[in-house]
C-alpha cells in the first residue's frame, strides 16, 4: 500500500518524479518508524520518577526516553515542556533546591546540570557525615 501512495505521489501526469535518495530514505523511516516507542517513551516519561536513583542516574534515563519521544531541545526550542517534565520527575526537594536560586535554570540542559550537581554535592555530605544518602528517610533529599 505504502509502494503505490509513494508510486502515485511521484506521478504528475505521464511523467514520475522521485525524490533524491536521501529525500527517499527519510520518508521511508518517517512512513515506517515505531509509532508505539514514541507512544510508550511519552507515557514512561510522564511515570518517571527519582525514586533512590541519583540525579545523574536519573537524567540519563530521562534523556534516554525524551530521544525515543522525539522531543529533544534540539528538536524543541521551547524547553518549557521538557522542564515540567523533569520537575515532576525529580525528587520534590531537590525540585525546591533548585527552585530557590536565585537565577532559575531556563533550558533543559541548565535544569540536568543543577539537578546533578545539587544532587551529588548532597550525596558526598551526606558521606562526610557518616550517613547513608540512599536510605537515610530524614534528609528530605530521598
Amino acid at each position: 500500500m505504502w509502494k503505490e501512495q509513494f508510486i502515485k505521489s511521484a506521478m504528475d501526469g505521464d511523467e514520475i518524479d522521485f525524490p533524491m535518495y536521501e529525500e527517499f530514505l527519510q520518508l521511508f523511516k518517517n512512513a515506517f518508524k515505531d509509532v508505539d516507542q514514541v507512544n510508550e517513551a511519552m507515557n514512561n516519561l510522564g511515570q518517571l520518577r527519582q525514586g533512590k536513583k541519583t540525579a545523574e542516574e536519573h537524567t540519563t534515563t530521562f534523556q534516554l526516553l525524551v530521544g525515543k519521544a522525539g522531543i529533544s531541545s534540539t528538536n524543541n526550542p521551547n524547553h518549557r515542556v521538557l522542564i515540567d517534565l523533569y520537575q515532576k520527575s525529580l525528587k520534590p526537594k531537590l525540585v525546591e533546591r533548585i527552585m530557590s536560586m536565585e537565577r532559575i535554570p531556563e533550558t533543559i540542559e541548565e535544569w540536568c546540570d543543577k539537578a546533578i550537581l545539587f544532587d551529588n554535592n548532597w550525596r558526598r555530605l551526606m558521606t562526610t557525615l557518616g550517613r547513608n544518602p540512599r536510605f537515610n528517610q530524614n534528609n528530605g533529599q530521598n
